[in-house]
Protein backbone atom coordinates (compact mmCIF):
# COMPACT_ATOMS: atom_id res chain seq x y z
CA UNK A 1 0.00 0.00 0.00
CA UNK A 2 1.05 3.58 -0.47
CA UNK A 3 2.00 5.69 2.58
CA UNK A 4 2.59 9.44 2.55
CA UNK A 5 6.03 10.78 3.66
CA UNK A 6 6.99 14.36 4.71
CA UNK A 7 10.58 15.75 4.37
CA UNK A 8 12.34 19.15 4.29
CA UNK A 9 14.77 20.33 1.59
CA UNK A 10 17.52 22.45 3.18
CA UNK A 11 19.48 25.18 1.43
CA UNK A 12 23.05 24.20 2.06
CA UNK A 13 24.74 26.30 -0.67
CA UNK A 14 26.20 29.76 0.09
CA UNK A 15 25.90 32.77 -2.23
CA UNK A 16 28.62 33.37 -4.80
CA UNK A 17 30.02 36.92 -4.38
CA UNK A 18 31.96 38.95 -6.96
CA UNK A 19 33.75 42.29 -6.28
CA UNK A 20 33.30 44.56 -9.30
CA UNK A 21 34.74 47.99 -8.52
CA UNK A 22 37.23 49.43 -7.64
CA UNK A 23 39.52 46.87 -9.18
CA UNK A 24 41.99 45.21 -6.86
CA UNK A 25 45.03 47.42 -5.98
CA UNK A 26 43.47 50.37 -7.79
CA UNK A 27 44.71 53.88 -6.84
CA UNK A 28 42.14 56.69 -6.96
CA UNK A 29 42.57 60.46 -6.74
CA UNK A 30 39.10 60.87 -5.23
CA UNK A 31 38.18 60.86 -1.55
CA UNK A 32 34.59 59.76 -2.36
CA UNK A 33 34.57 56.05 -3.12
CA UNK A 34 31.90 53.90 -4.75
CA UNK A 35 32.11 50.17 -4.05
CA UNK A 36 30.21 47.80 -6.39
CA UNK A 37 29.70 44.08 -5.83
CA UNK A 38 27.22 41.42 -6.96
CA UNK A 39 26.05 38.01 -5.79
CA UNK A 40 24.12 34.98 -7.02
CA UNK A 41 22.24 32.33 -5.02
CA UNK A 42 19.80 29.65 -6.23
CA UNK A 43 17.21 30.17 -3.54
CA UNK A 44 17.28 33.96 -3.50
CA UNK A 45 19.27 36.79 -1.85
CA UNK A 46 18.23 38.89 1.14
CA UNK A 47 20.99 41.47 1.58
CA UNK A 48 24.61 42.40 0.82
CA UNK A 49 26.86 44.12 3.38
CA UNK A 50 30.02 46.17 2.67
CA UNK A 51 33.05 45.50 4.86
CA UNK A 52 36.23 47.67 4.92
CA UNK A 53 38.96 48.85 7.29
CA UNK A 54 38.83 52.56 6.51
CA UNK A 55 38.13 53.23 10.21
CA UNK A 56 41.10 51.10 11.20
CA UNK A 57 39.21 47.85 11.82
CA UNK A 58 37.80 45.51 9.22
CA UNK A 59 34.08 45.79 10.06
CA UNK A 60 30.70 46.04 8.37
CA UNK A 61 29.87 49.48 7.08
CA UNK A 62 26.48 49.37 5.40
CA UNK A 63 23.90 46.76 4.38
CA UNK A 64 21.73 47.01 1.28
CA UNK A 65 18.60 44.88 0.90
CA UNK A 66 18.45 42.89 -2.33
CA UNK A 67 16.16 40.31 -3.89
CA UNK A 68 16.27 37.61 -6.51
CA UNK A 69 18.80 34.98 -7.26
CA UNK A 70 21.25 37.50 -8.72
CA UNK A 71 21.74 41.14 -7.78
CA UNK A 72 24.29 43.95 -7.82
CA UNK A 73 24.53 46.85 -5.38
CA UNK A 74 26.57 50.03 -4.77
CA UNK A 75 27.99 51.52 -1.57
CA UNK A 76 29.29 55.08 -1.29
CA UNK A 77 31.90 56.15 1.27
CA UNK A 78 32.79 59.86 1.35
CA UNK A 79 35.73 61.89 2.65
CA UNK A 80 38.14 59.01 2.73
CA UNK A 81 41.61 59.94 3.93
CA UNK A 82 44.63 59.12 1.80
CA UNK A 83 45.78 55.57 2.39
CA UNK A 84 45.41 51.96 1.33
CA UNK A 85 42.38 49.96 2.50
CA UNK A 86 40.86 46.46 2.28
CA UNK A 87 37.24 45.83 1.33
CA UNK A 88 34.81 42.98 0.62
CA UNK A 89 31.08 42.23 0.38
CA UNK A 90 29.11 39.72 2.44
CA UNK A 91 25.97 38.25 0.78
CA UNK A 92 23.13 36.61 2.78
CA UNK A 93 20.42 34.32 1.38
CA UNK A 94 18.48 33.87 4.64
CA UNK A 95 20.36 30.77 5.63
CA UNK A 96 23.94 31.11 4.52
CA UNK A 97 26.37 34.01 4.14
CA UNK A 98 29.51 34.34 2.08
CA UNK A 99 32.27 36.85 1.23
CA UNK A 100 34.06 37.08 -2.05
CA UNK A 101 36.97 34.65 -2.09
CA UNK A 102 39.63 37.39 -1.58
CA UNK A 103 39.62 40.86 -0.13
CA UNK A 104 40.42 43.67 -2.53
CA UNK A 105 42.59 46.67 -1.75
CA UNK A 106 42.04 50.26 -2.87
CA UNK A 107 44.26 53.30 -2.36
CA UNK A 108 43.23 56.93 -2.09
CA UNK A 109 45.89 59.38 -3.25
CA UNK A 110 44.97 63.07 -3.40
CA UNK A 111 48.43 64.40 -2.46
CA UNK A 112 50.99 65.58 -4.99
CA UNK A 113 54.53 64.23 -4.79
CA UNK A 114 56.97 66.10 -2.58
CA UNK A 115 59.89 67.82 -4.32
CA UNK A 116 63.00 68.94 -2.42
CA UNK A 117 66.72 69.57 -2.87
CA UNK A 118 66.35 71.22 -6.27
CA UNK A 119 69.63 71.90 -8.03
CA UNK A 120 71.37 73.92 -9.34
CA UNK A 121 71.12 76.59 -6.67
CA UNK A 122 69.97 79.95 -7.96
CA UNK A 123 73.41 81.39 -7.20
CA UNK A 124 75.04 79.16 -9.82
CA UNK A 125 76.86 80.63 -12.80
CA UNK A 126 78.15 78.36 -15.54
CA UNK A 127 80.69 79.09 -18.25
CA UNK A 128 79.06 78.56 -21.63
CA UNK A 129 80.12 75.27 -23.19
CA UNK A 130 80.15 73.38 -19.89
CA UNK A 131 77.37 71.11 -18.61
CA UNK A 132 75.31 71.35 -15.44
CA UNK A 133 73.27 68.78 -13.51
CA UNK A 134 69.59 69.59 -13.03
CA UNK A 135 68.26 67.39 -10.23
CA UNK A 136 65.61 67.12 -7.54
CA UNK A 137 64.53 64.68 -4.87
CA UNK A 138 60.95 63.54 -5.56
CA UNK A 139 58.89 61.19 -3.35
CA UNK A 140 55.28 60.03 -3.61
CA UNK A 141 53.26 57.96 -1.13
CA UNK A 142 52.31 55.61 -3.96
CA UNK A 143 53.76 55.74 -7.45
CA UNK A 144 55.64 58.47 -9.29
CA UNK A 145 54.81 58.70 -12.95
CA UNK A 146 57.38 61.25 -14.11
CA UNK A 147 59.71 64.03 -12.98
CA UNK A 148 60.28 66.75 -15.55
CA UNK A 149 62.20 70.01 -15.73
CA UNK A 150 60.69 72.83 -17.73
CA UNK A 151 63.64 75.04 -18.73
CA UNK A 152 62.98 78.54 -20.06
CA UNK A 153 65.96 79.84 -22.01
CA UNK A 154 67.15 83.47 -22.02
CA UNK A 155 65.53 83.98 -25.44
CA UNK A 156 62.09 82.92 -24.11
CA UNK A 157 61.95 79.45 -25.67
CA UNK A 158 61.34 76.40 -23.48
CA UNK A 159 62.62 72.85 -23.25
CA UNK A 160 60.92 70.01 -21.35
CA UNK A 161 63.46 67.57 -19.95
CA UNK A 162 62.81 64.14 -18.42
CA UNK A 163 64.75 63.59 -15.20
CA UNK A 164 65.74 60.01 -14.39
CA UNK A 165 66.36 58.21 -11.10
CA UNK A 166 69.28 56.11 -12.28
CA UNK A 167 70.36 55.02 -8.78
CA UNK A 168 66.86 54.29 -7.35
CA UNK A 169 67.49 56.81 -4.58
CA UNK A 170 64.62 59.20 -5.39
CA UNK A 171 67.11 61.70 -6.86
CA UNK A 172 66.11 62.50 -10.42
CA UNK A 173 68.61 64.22 -12.68
CA UNK A 174 69.46 65.41 -16.16
CA UNK A 175 72.80 66.66 -17.47
CA UNK A 176 72.15 69.86 -19.41
CA UNK A 177 74.41 71.94 -21.66
CA UNK A 178 73.22 75.55 -22.19
CA UNK A 179 73.52 76.97 -25.69
CA UNK A 180 73.33 80.73 -25.14
CA UNK A 181 74.33 83.16 -22.42
CA UNK A 182 71.86 84.53 -19.89
CA UNK A 183 69.51 83.27 -17.19
CA UNK A 184 67.85 79.85 -17.41
CA UNK A 185 64.65 79.47 -15.33
CA UNK A 186 63.75 75.93 -14.22
CA UNK A 187 60.44 74.54 -12.91
CA UNK A 188 60.41 70.97 -11.59
CA UNK A 189 57.19 69.06 -12.44
CA UNK A 190 56.56 65.85 -10.47
CA UNK A 191 53.51 63.78 -11.45
CA UNK A 192 52.18 60.65 -9.79
CA UNK A 193 50.17 57.79 -11.29
CA UNK A 194 46.81 59.53 -10.73
CA UNK A 195 47.98 62.89 -12.07
CA UNK A 196 48.61 64.70 -8.81
CA UNK A 197 51.14 67.33 -9.89
CA UNK A 198 53.69 69.34 -7.92
CA UNK A 199 55.09 72.22 -9.98
CA UNK A 200 55.89 74.64 -7.16
CA UNK A 201 59.65 74.19 -6.99
CA UNK A 202 61.76 76.52 -9.14
CA UNK A 203 65.35 77.58 -9.50
CA UNK A 204 67.60 79.25 -12.06
CA UNK A 205 71.20 79.47 -13.16
CA UNK A 206 73.18 81.78 -15.41
CA UNK A 207 75.40 80.90 -18.34
CA UNK A 208 78.18 83.33 -19.12
CA UNK A 209 81.25 83.74 -21.28
CA UNK A 210 84.79 84.02 -20.05
CA UNK A 211 86.47 87.08 -21.57
CA UNK A 212 87.97 86.48 -24.99
CA UNK A 213 91.17 88.44 -25.49
CA UNK A 214 92.70 89.15 -28.92
CA UNK A 215 96.17 90.67 -29.17
CA UNK A 216 96.13 93.08 -32.10
CA UNK A 217 99.46 94.93 -32.03
CA UNK A 218 102.37 94.42 -32.07
CA UNK A 219 101.94 91.23 -34.06
CA UNK A 220 103.59 88.15 -32.70
CA UNK A 221 107.40 88.22 -33.05
CA UNK A 222 107.26 91.84 -34.31
CA UNK A 223 110.53 93.78 -34.59
CA UNK A 224 110.30 97.48 -33.73
CA UNK A 225 112.81 100.35 -33.86
CA UNK A 226 110.86 102.66 -31.58
CA UNK A 227 110.93 102.20 -27.84
CA UNK A 228 107.48 103.76 -27.42
CA UNK A 229 105.21 100.77 -28.00
CA UNK A 230 101.42 100.72 -28.16
CA UNK A 231 100.16 97.35 -26.94
CA UNK A 232 96.73 97.00 -28.55
CA UNK A 233 94.11 94.37 -27.68
CA UNK A 234 90.39 93.67 -27.93
CA UNK A 235 88.43 91.95 -25.15
CA UNK A 236 84.90 90.58 -25.66
CA UNK A 237 82.49 89.23 -23.07
CA UNK A 238 78.76 89.15 -22.35
CA UNK A 239 79.37 91.97 -19.86
CA UNK A 240 78.97 95.49 -21.19
CA UNK A 241 82.23 96.45 -19.55
CA UNK A 242 85.04 94.28 -18.29
CA UNK A 243 86.14 94.96 -14.73
CA UNK A 244 89.82 95.24 -15.60
CA UNK A 245 92.48 94.20 -18.10
CA UNK A 246 96.16 93.87 -17.24
CA UNK A 247 99.22 93.89 -19.48
CA UNK A 248 101.69 91.18 -18.48
CA UNK A 249 105.33 91.38 -19.64
CA UNK A 250 108.71 90.01 -18.64
CA UNK A 251 110.54 93.31 -19.30
CA UNK A 252 111.75 93.32 -15.69
CA UNK A 253 112.95 89.73 -15.94
CA UNK A 254 109.86 88.27 -14.27
CA UNK A 255 106.40 87.57 -15.71
CA UNK A 256 104.37 90.20 -13.85
CA UNK A 257 101.58 92.72 -14.31
CA UNK A 258 102.95 95.87 -15.92
CA UNK A 259 99.83 98.02 -16.32
CA UNK A 260 96.13 97.58 -15.39
CA UNK A 261 93.17 99.35 -17.00
CA UNK A 262 89.75 99.42 -15.31
CA UNK A 263 86.23 99.41 -16.85
CA UNK A 264 87.44 98.34 -20.26
CA UNK A 265 84.76 98.64 -22.94
CA UNK A 266 83.57 95.36 -24.40
CA UNK A 267 84.62 94.68 -27.98
CA UNK A 268 86.66 97.85 -28.49
CA UNK A 269 90.30 98.38 -29.46
CA UNK A 270 92.22 99.24 -26.31
CA UNK A 271 95.78 100.60 -26.05
CA UNK A 272 98.37 100.45 -23.30
CA UNK A 273 101.34 102.64 -24.28
CA UNK A 274 104.72 102.22 -22.61
CA UNK A 275 108.46 102.53 -23.21
CA UNK A 276 110.17 99.23 -23.90
CA UNK A 277 113.97 98.86 -23.70
CA UNK A 278 115.99 97.22 -26.39
CA UNK A 279 115.60 93.47 -26.30
CA UNK A 280 113.05 90.70 -26.91
CA UNK A 281 110.19 90.34 -24.46
CA UNK A 282 106.95 88.39 -24.03
CA UNK A 283 103.57 89.98 -23.46
CA UNK A 284 99.92 89.08 -23.01
CA UNK A 285 96.71 90.60 -21.61
CA UNK A 286 94.42 89.13 -18.95
CA UNK A 287 90.85 90.47 -18.53
CA UNK A 288 88.31 89.95 -15.73
CA UNK A 289 84.53 90.30 -16.05
CA UNK A 290 82.07 91.31 -13.31
CA UNK A 291 81.52 87.68 -12.26
CA UNK A 292 85.21 87.18 -11.60
CA UNK A 293 85.90 85.04 -14.66
CA UNK A 294 89.19 85.82 -16.37
CA UNK A 295 91.15 84.83 -19.42
CA UNK A 296 94.39 85.55 -21.23
CA UNK A 297 94.81 85.55 -24.96
CA UNK A 298 95.34 82.02 -26.21
CA UNK A 299 99.13 82.47 -26.58
CA UNK A 300 101.80 84.87 -25.40
CA UNK A 301 103.27 87.18 -28.03
CA UNK A 302 106.85 88.40 -28.28
CA UNK A 303 108.15 91.78 -29.40
CA UNK A 304 111.72 92.82 -30.17
CA UNK A 305 112.84 96.43 -29.82
CA UNK A 306 116.10 97.64 -31.36
CA UNK A 307 116.64 101.42 -31.20
CA UNK A 308 120.45 101.63 -30.89
CA UNK A 309 119.84 104.88 -29.04
CA UNK A 310 121.44 105.47 -25.67
CA UNK A 311 120.27 107.88 -23.05
CA UNK A 312 122.14 110.51 -21.07
CA UNK A 313 121.57 111.77 -17.54
CA UNK A 314 123.38 114.93 -16.37
CA UNK A 315 123.56 116.09 -12.78
CA UNK A 316 125.70 118.11 -10.36
CA UNK A 317 127.49 116.27 -7.60
CA UNK A 318 127.42 118.05 -4.23
CA UNK A 319 130.40 120.40 -3.50
CA UNK A 320 132.05 119.95 -6.89
CA UNK A 321 132.52 122.29 -9.79
CA UNK A 322 132.00 119.69 -12.49
CA UNK A 323 128.73 118.40 -13.92
CA UNK A 324 128.60 114.61 -14.23
CA UNK A 325 126.55 112.24 -16.37
CA UNK A 326 125.70 108.61 -16.86
CA UNK A 327 125.05 106.87 -20.16
CA UNK A 328 122.42 104.13 -20.29
CA UNK A 329 120.60 102.04 -22.84
CA UNK A 330 116.96 102.74 -22.15
CA UNK A 331 116.36 101.48 -18.58
CA UNK A 332 119.63 99.62 -18.07
CA UNK A 333 122.29 101.95 -16.68
CA UNK A 334 125.78 101.20 -18.02
CA UNK A 335 129.19 102.79 -17.72
CA UNK A 336 130.76 104.90 -15.01
CA UNK A 337 130.40 108.54 -14.19
CA UNK A 338 132.29 110.68 -16.72
CA UNK A 339 133.06 114.34 -16.29
CA UNK A 340 131.42 116.71 -18.73
CA UNK A 341 133.21 119.92 -19.88
CA UNK A 342 134.55 121.89 -16.92
CA UNK A 343 133.17 125.21 -15.84
CA UNK A 344 134.60 128.01 -13.68
CA UNK A 345 133.29 128.12 -10.12
CA UNK A 346 130.37 126.29 -8.62
CA UNK A 347 127.49 125.31 -10.93
CA UNK A 348 124.12 126.92 -10.28
CA UNK A 349 122.19 124.73 -12.73
CA UNK A 350 122.53 122.04 -15.37
CA UNK A 351 119.98 121.31 -18.12
CA UNK A 352 119.81 118.48 -20.63
CA UNK A 353 117.69 118.20 -23.80
CA UNK A 354 117.55 115.29 -26.21
CA UNK A 355 116.93 115.07 -29.96
CA UNK A 356 116.14 111.48 -30.92
CA UNK A 357 116.04 112.21 -34.63
CA UNK A 358 119.57 113.63 -34.60
CA UNK A 359 120.64 111.19 -31.93
CA UNK A 360 122.10 114.01 -29.91
CA UNK A 361 121.83 115.47 -26.41
CA UNK A 362 122.67 119.06 -25.52
CA UNK A 363 123.96 119.85 -22.03
CA UNK A 364 123.82 123.41 -20.73
CA UNK A 365 125.47 124.60 -17.50
CA UNK A 366 125.75 127.91 -15.65
CA UNK A 367 128.17 128.76 -12.87
CA UNK A 368 128.07 131.40 -10.17
CA UNK A 369 129.84 133.85 -12.51
CA UNK A 370 126.87 133.57 -14.87
CA UNK A 371 128.99 131.77 -17.44
CA UNK A 372 126.77 129.57 -19.59
CA UNK A 373 128.25 126.69 -21.60
CA UNK A 374 126.69 124.22 -24.02
CA UNK A 375 128.04 120.86 -25.07
CA UNK A 376 126.66 118.43 -27.63
CA UNK A 377 126.86 114.69 -26.97
CA UNK A 378 126.80 112.55 -30.12
CA UNK A 379 125.09 109.24 -29.36
CA UNK A 380 126.55 107.51 -32.41
CA UNK A 381 130.21 108.44 -31.75
CA UNK A 382 129.70 108.65 -27.99
CA UNK A 383 131.72 111.86 -27.80
CA UNK A 384 131.32 115.48 -26.79
CA UNK A 385 131.79 118.16 -29.46
CA UNK A 386 130.53 121.45 -30.82
CA UNK A 387 131.40 123.26 -27.60
CA UNK A 388 130.18 126.84 -27.44
CA UNK A 389 129.91 129.34 -24.60
CA UNK A 390 127.64 132.20 -23.77
CA UNK A 391 128.20 134.80 -21.09
CA UNK A 392 125.85 137.48 -19.99
CA UNK A 393 128.05 139.00 -17.29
Amino acid sequence: STQPRTFNIQDISAPLVNLVSPADTNILANRNLTFICNATEDTGLINITLYHNISGSFISNKTNLVTGTANQTNFTVNNTADGTYKWNCLAHDGTNTAFAINNYSVSVDTTAPSVTAVRPLNTTTLVLGNSISINATAIDAFTLSSVLANVTLPNGTSQLLTLLDTNSDNIFNFTYTPSITGQYNITIIANDSVNNINNTQTTFFKATLVPNVTLNYPSNAASLTNSLVEFNFTATDDDLNLTNCSLYTNITGSWVIDTTLFNVSNGTLTNITKFVPDGTFGWNVQCFDSLGYSNFSAANYTVSVTTNVTGLFAYQQLDTQTPLYRIWNEYNISGNEIAAPSVAGDMTWASLKGNHQRKEFILGTEDKNNNVKFQIYDVTTKSWNNLSSNSDG
